[in-house]
């Protein structure tokens, strides 16, 4: 597994972290507001920050994808060219590899090394979790571009945002908020069908903060809600390294993609860190001890120096593996140790031993 960048591990009860809650409502199209800056200024301040050296049009690259959400783990190797047109997914699953993917617009697919033309897929295998088809390929190549860069992304493709600016404070980050009709020559099969709208922290050199996808998927129909975190640099391009999903009507959070590469720009130990948990408790645990861990993390936030944010959530699914997963973040290394050895964190931790069942956690270093 190729997790150079990305601390990966599998706990059935220890280390034991917990967080606040977070109380941001739902993302909502709001008037506009006066800017120092155009929609089109804005955008163009983004594409510098992902783009600072030029290379998208030329950009080669390939980086590790692991989702995690639904009770379920996925692992994916993405390598694009935009200069030749090239596009491949390797997924890992169930001791096999499959690859499907484009060249000079030519589809390829492979089953553990054997290639396999379009027709002569079993049925079964085109089907998910395999979805070795036309269609996914089409669209996966342009849900894993979107992995890669969605400004730059939109951009090539000559997307436009709307003339208004607007303002959103979204999971704690003041942001404005610049809105594009849709992808222009979008996959009609695919999953970028609406209008898109980028929230935008100037605070942070006009980095991404979330970015909302109306394409009638779950709630109401309202669509998607992605929240980023964290930056690796891929070939002179940076890339979000956490793309978590979250339910845009109710902020109910569903899966998370993070990514990986040996390349990552945040290796340097005194930046910032961050923590991905997913945990369940045993069946019998009491609302009010859930509470309990709730409360006591929560008051962490203000005790520990340099830990930043805690954000808890709970997966829609009453039958999900991991019902409720963390997100922390920490000014830097040191803060993240003396969170570990605060003596709330210790108490939670041996409280967290007679009801957790199952865990598990990613770490990962800011730029």
């Amino acid at each position: 597994m190729k997790t150079s960048c990305l601390s990966t591990f599998f706990l059935s009860i220890p280390l034991f972290l917990f967080a606040q809650s977070s109380t941001a409502e739902p993302p909502a199209y709001l008037p506009p507001v006066d800017s120092e800056l155009s929609a089109s200024e804005i955008f163009e301040k983004v594409i510098r920050h992902y783009d600072p050296k030029g290379v998208w049009s030329e950009f080669e690259g390939s980086m590790h994808l692991y989702t995690i959400g639904n009770g379920t783990t996925g692992e994916e190797d993405l390598t694009i060219n935009n200069a030749d047109g090239f596009y491949r997914s390797i997924k890992y699953l169930n001791d096999s590899t499959f690859v499907k993917g484009f060249a000079d617009e030519e589809l390829f697919f492979q089953v553990n090394g054997q290639e396999m033309t379009a027709t002569a897929i079993p049925d079964r295998l085109r089907q998910n979790p395999y979805s070795l088809s036309k269609q996914s390929v089409k669209t996966m190549a342009e849900h894993h571009k979107f992995h890669f860069s969605i400004p730059l992304t939109l951009q090539a493709v000559g997307a436009e945002p709307l003339p208004e600016v607007k303002e959103k404070s979204l999971f704690g980050t003041d942001c404005l908020a610049i809105q594009f009709p849709g992808l222009p020559d979008n996959y009609e099969q695919g999953v970028y069908n609406g209008g898109i709208t980028l929230y935008v922290n100037p605070s942070d050199d006009y980095k991404l903060h979330a970015a909302h996808f109306d394409n009638g998927y779950w709630t109401n129909q309202e669509g998607v809600l992605n929240v980023f975190a964290g930056e690796i640099e891929i070939n002179g391009l940076i890339i979000p390294q956490q793309r978590l999903y979250f339910d845009a009507a109710n902020h109910n959070y569903r899966f998370v993609d993070a990514f990986s590469t040996e390349t990552c720009i945040d290796e340097i130990k005194n930046g910032p860190h961050r923590r991905l948990l997913y945990m369940s408790f045993k069946e019998g645990t009491s609302d009010e001890d859930i509470q309990y861990v709730k409360d006591t993390f929560q008051g962490m936030v203000s005790k520990v120096d340099g830990m930043d944010k805690a954000i808890w959530m709970q997966s829609p699914d009453d039958d999900s593996e991991f019902k409720y997963s963390l997100l922390l973040e920490f000014a830097d290394l040191a803060a993240l140790k003396a969170y570990e050895e605060h003596p709330d964190h210790k108490a939670v931790a041996e409280k967290g031993g007679t009801i957790v069942a199952k865990l598990l956690g990613h770490t990962y270093q800011d730029k």
